[in-house]
């Protein structure tokens, strides 16, 4: 059997559940309107959830200029994988390597690890990550087309 405090405590863990669920959707619910609403009236009176004028125009713009953007989809889809692919076999690897215990060398590299997830010493803004951006950049406009 249920107790009083059992289920007020229950009813107050939905509510806040349903509360914070709610937070969540509705700016996506919004943004959903929002590409459905009128591009002159959402300047004008901005974004609402009941826009008096409904338009179909940003759909539009991205059929009709889709082989751009869906090149640009496609990199960052591989970008993505690609990378968190290779960081997790790193770490892996290198998690393994740690663990071993006859090889001297690994208890300095755990130190090292340790010590630099404790204490940032500026290792990540020193690297120069400009030729893999435009690299990227390259992959992605790698072929002529028109800017509107």
């Amino acid at each position: 059997m249920k107790t009083r405090d059992y289920r007020t405590t229950q009813f107050v863990a939905h509510f806040v559940m349903i509360f914070c669920s709610l937070l969540v959707a509705v700016p996506f619910l919004l943004l959903f309107i929002a590409s459905l609403t009128d591009n002159e009236w959402a300047i004008s009176n901005g974004f609402s959830f009941f826009p008096a004028q409904w338009s179909l125009d940003a759909y539009r713009y991205i059929g009709a200029q889709w082989e751009m953007i869906g090149r640009a989809y496609l990199m960052t889809v591989l970008v993505t994988g690609i990378g968190t692919a290779l960081s997790v076999i790193v770490s892996a690897l290198f998690a393994y390597a740690i663990c071993q215990q006859d090889i001297p060398v690994m208890r300095v590299l755990g130190f090292m690890l340790v010590f630099t997830m404790l204490f940032l010493i500026g290792t990540v803004p020193s690297l120069n990550t400009s030729n893999i951006v435009s690299v990227a950049y390259l992959f992605v406009h790698s072929q002529p087309h028109t800017i509107v």
